[in-house]
């Protein structure tokens, strides 16, 4: 089998990014807080590195979404190589996630919105909480606290 491309989108430096890794067989991996705090030092990690800003994310029992926005020289390639790489070991379990990733560009701020609405509200729509901001392992209640007290950022954001 020979090397696989690149996609040309994965590529591009200074350019936001929803990404998201998947732990192999759906383990639920994340579920102990122990690996879930692995996972958030990771990222905040390449954040105080300056390597990328952290729009937000979500580590769910078996998956991690995130919003970045990348610094050049650092590709989504390289980013993600190493986030899983050390994340692994770190737990120590292994191999531990799937081959790969699933990631896609941000060209605005709708678009921004839209995938943030869609990441903060995954525990909710799978039963772990009842408000996106209930969520330990999400940035939703450092976004809210970030917003004045008289908006409602979610129903600002379900419109």
């Amino acid at each position: 089998m020979g090397m696989q491309r690149t996609p040309d989108s994965r590529k591009l430096t200074d350019q936001a990014f929803f990404v998201t890794a998947a732990v192999r067989d759906h383990v639920p991996v994340f579920a102990e807080s122990g690996t879930a705090q692995i996972v958030l030092d990771t990222l905040q990690f390449f954040r105080s590195r300056h390597e990328m800003d952290l729009y937000g994310y979500v580590i769910m029992p078996d998956h991690v979404h995130a919003v970045v926005n990348l610094h050049a020289p650092l590709m989504l390639p390289d980013l993600m190589r190493r986030f899983k790489s050390y994340v692994a070991r770190q737990i120590g379990h292994g191999a531990i996630w799937q081959h790969g990733y699933w990631s896609q560009a941000i060209p605005n701020g709708q678009i921004l919105v839209q995938k943030l609405q869609y990441m903060l509200h995954n525990p909710v729509r799978k039963g772990l909480v009842r408000k996106p901001e209930d969520y330990e392992w999400s940035s939703a209640k450092d976004l809210l606290r970030d917003v004045p007290k008289t908006v409602d950022p979610w129903g600002t954001l379900m419109r």
